[in-house]
């Protein structure tokens, strides 16, 4: 720092001063993020930004940028007798021009700067690049356009991904190359590039690029290593392996740890982590370098998983006086290889594996065994051993063994249909081991019964273990257990949500199975009624129970669901025959079936046989089939001399509606059916019917039309955003909106006036849906009483409209 005191002595060396040193200051490296400029335009550009940065500075300005002004008096006369305070002097800036060859020219002025700058993007070869610019980015657009014709949108947008991942790596090869990491660190992870020749020294440099990019994370602890990253590592890696592997010693030690922990990191986002890791141990044996322990051992895992199976058995049994006789790695060691030969059913090798498992000193978890239970399992020459070797874990786990234990080793022996032993292992779990069913010849009644097995199979459905349970009903079958209906439907319910097309038959066969029950159920009681109390029949079957009205209800919902309607009538004759009396679910599955099957018109005789046989009560959604099933929502268009034959079908429908209000009690009434309702009227033109639906809906059913549906309406349409579209009918909703809330503001206006509403607040939302309710009442009144529909007058017409309706009542309170 300069002296504080005035008398300076000009000729000493040992300070800079302050001006000084913001002039000796290095400009700031630009982010990454900025765009890089042409090479060309390198020198030229950056004196323009000098130029647009320092304006000429005003009088009593230095060309440092210093206000001498603010400064003390000292720091003035400093600056003065340097030479740095003139204020005769003006900011000078010089422009520059670099051409392709490197050449440096001195520009005249800043507007030939300007020129340089700019006018080859409007002339000349620079407009030509423009147009080439612009050329290849239409060609990009075609192209995705066309990928996307041919293979979808996913097929763009995987490009698309491509793409940007190769942005991202140019962008990291160029940041990599600035990465600065300790000599000693360096040295040691970079592959040498020196002694290779054509193309293997750009790869050998690119893979040190990586490493130094990993490495720089790994020391700093930055962040983890990203997917991208990892993937662009082993892409390096795979790019130059042939030329490394072909030389002994060629990678360091400390660069093949860095791939092995970059590369073999037990990660959610390394799916690939066993093929790294066969492939690096391979490498690594081939060009002499040391695997440690827990290195050797996943190799010899990578290996078999690969598909390598003789190579990692033959590397286990090379390893058995090393790592199988290490105190720190036998345990593993062994473990591994029992995994191993019971998966390809070498029990024998397998067994021998777990007795040196045992004979290891230390505690160990017993669970080691399960692998070899499961072998033992799937083969039935050996499920007693894999059954001992289950007593053995329980026995050694003793309190510790938990229910999901048990949960796996009953899997185990299901899966390859040991039901028995299954059954064995379920009841140790119910009673921990106090009671012992394997050596009994018949089970005792406190399991043989329906109860007992239906919490077992309660449990597997829970797990969602399907073909398990289906297991275990044969299972009852077998013993003489005849299974209770409520379980089976539960079955049946879990088959047919899977969307599984083998479930879905199983669930077919099986519900079948217990119709035929029932129909047989049914013909013996009639033959026993014939032959009188002295004779039994027994019915001769499979051992399913009979069908419950659940089970056809699950039947019809999934025939219905599928388009099935074959198959629903074949249903509907079988429930017929099985002298069951339907609900309104079964019965609205029947008509939405019919409805899908294009045989509306059959709905509403379909609806009146069975409520009249039946006495079945409608509920919302019957109720939605016959709205959707009359001509005005079934037929495409309608003329509009059928409008009157067509009209008493809707209004009698209403009517029927309105005789069972109580079926629409304690829940709201559905938009959607209301919805359906009042465009049912509007599509007929029927207007008196319109009316009085919108006040029946209200006072009978309780629903007021939202705004969308007044909306609907009042423009004559089912589609408003479709109608939207045009520029006329745009106009045309925009005025039913303003004449809309021109009635709302108006309405709250009265509320103010009368003292029920504060002058500031808005309408409640009860409100406000009646105040819609009777705008959209007082214009379709408005509408009737301009139609010449009614020669004989309205009243008359809303008369005899009420009839039909049901609504006479409400026609007389109004």
């Amino acid at each position: 720092m300069p002296p504080r005191s005035v008398l300076v002595d000009f000729s000493a060396r040992d300070f800079i001063c302050r001006s000084c040193r913001l002039g000796l200051q290095k400009p700031r490296a630009l982010p990454r993020w900025t765009a890089r400029p042409a090479p060309s335009r390198v020198l030229a550009r950056q004196s323009s930004n000098a130029a647009i940065a320092q304006p000429k500075p005003p009088p009593n300005t230095t060309s440092a940028g210093v206000d001498p002004s603010s400064g003390d008096d000292e720091r003035r006369e400093l600056m003065q007798a340097l030479g740095l305070l003139d204020d005769e002097k003006t900011v000078r800036v010089n422009y520059f021009e670099q051409d392709k060859s490197g050449g440096v020219r001195r520009l005249a002025s800043a507007e030939a700067f300007g020129d340089s700058l700019h006018g080859d993007l409007t002339s000349g070869a620079g407009q030509g690049k423009v147009e080439d610019m612009i050329q290849q980015l239409e060609e990009a657009s075609r192209l995705f356009k066309l990928l996307e014709q041919v293979g979808g949108k996913d097929q763009v947008a995987k490009l698309k991904k491509r793409l940007a991942e190769d942005l991202v790596e140019v962008d990291e090869d160029e940041s990599e190359t600035s990465l600065e990491l300790p000599g000693h660190i360096t040295e040691t992870i970079l592959i040498k590039e020196e002694g290779w020749a054509g193309p293997d020294v750009q790869r050998i440099s690119r893979l040190n690029r990586k490493l130094k990019r990993v490495a720089h994370l790994v020391t700093r602890r930055e962040s983890d290593i990203s997917e991208h990253q990892r993937s662009a590592l082993w892409k390096g890696y795979m790019n130059i392996r042939k030329a490394l592997v072909s030389r002994r010693n060629a990678v360091p030690p400390a660069a093949w740890d860095l791939l092995w922990r970059a590369l073999a990191s037990e990660r959610e986002d390394n799916p690939n982590r066993i093929a790294h890791i066969a492939v690096l141990a391979r490498d690594m044996q081939n060009t002499g370098a040391t695997l440690s322990d827990e290195q050797q051992l996943l190799a010899i895992e990578a290996m078999f998983i690969d598909g390598h199976e003789k190579e990692a058995f033959d590397n286990h049994r090379r390893l058995v006086t090393t790592l199988g006789a290490r105190k720190e790695t036998a345990l593993d060691f062994w473990q591994l290889g029992l995994r191993m030969y019971c998966l390809v059913g070498d029990l024998e090798r397998a067994e021998r594996a777990v007795e040196n498992i045992a004979e290891l000193p230390g505690s160990k978890d017993p669970r080691f065994l399960l692998p070899f239970i499961r072998a033992c399992a799937e083969n039935p020459a050996s499920v007693e051993v894999g059954y001992d070797a289950y007593r053995r874990m329980r026995d050694m786990l003793g309190a510790g063994m938990n229910i999901e234990d048990y949960d796996q080793v009953i899997a185990y022996f299901l899966a390859s249909d040991q039901t028995d032993h299954a059954l064995y292992i379920f009841v140790d779990m119910m009673s921990s081991g106090s009671t012992n069913i394997k050596d009994t010849r018949k089970l005792p009644t406190t399991i043989a019964n329906p109860f007992f097995f239906g919490k077992w199979i309660k449990r597997l459905i829970g797990l969602g273990e399907v073909e398990n349970a289906h297991k275990v009903f044969l299972l009852m079958i077998n013993k003489g257990i005849i299974p209770r209906p409520v379980q089976v439907n539960g079955l049946l319910g879990a088959w047919l949500r899977s969307d599984s097309a083998h479930f879905m038959a199983q669930a077919d066969s099986v519900a079948w199975e217990m119709i035929n029950a029932r129909i047989q159920f049914v013909q013996l009681r009639k033959q026993a009624a014939n032959f009188g109390s002295n004779v039994h029949l027994s019915p001769s079957g499979t051992g399913w129970p009979s069908a419950t009205l659940e089970t056809f209800s699950l039947l019809a919902d999934s025939y219905n669901q599928r388009g099935l309607h074959a198959k629903m009538e074949d249903l509907w004759k079988a429930f017929r025959q099985a002298e069951m009396a339907p609900d309104a679910f079964m019965m609205n599955q029947l008509l939405f079936s019919y409805i899908k099957d294009g045989q509306g018109r059959q709905v509403a005789d379909l609806y009146h046989a069975l409520t009249d046989e039946y006495a079945i009560k409608p509920d919302p959604l019957t109720f939605r089939a016959l709205w959707m099933a009359i001509p005005a929502n079934r037929l495409y268009t309608i003329r509009k001399r059928e409008y009157q034959q067509e009209i008493p079908h809707g209004r009698t429908l209403f009517a029927e509606m309105v005789q069972f209000t109580s079926a629409f009690e304690h829940q709201e009434f559905d938009y959607q059916l209301a919805r359906k309702i009042a465009h049912s009227f509007r599509k007929l033109d029927d207007k008196v019917g319109l009316l009085l639906a919108v006040r029946g809906l209200r006072q009978v059913f309780g629903f007021y039309p939202p705004e969308p549906l007044v909306l609907e309406l009042l423009a004559d349409t089912v589609d408003l955003e479709r109608m939207s579209k045009s520029p006329r009918a745009r106009n045309g909703l925009l005025r039913h909106t303003q004449r809309m809330d021109r009635f709302l503001e108006d309405r709250r206006l009265e509320l103010v006036k009368a003292g029920a509403l504060d002058s500031g607040a808005q309408l409640s939302t009860e409100a406000r849906r009646e105040a819609l309710s009777r705008y959209l009442e007082g214009q379709l009144q408005e509408s009737c009483n301009k139609s010449n529909l009614y020669p004989q007058g309205v009243e008359s017409a809303e008369a005899e409209a009420a009839t039909q309706m049901g609504l006479v009542d409400l026609l007389s309170s109004q």
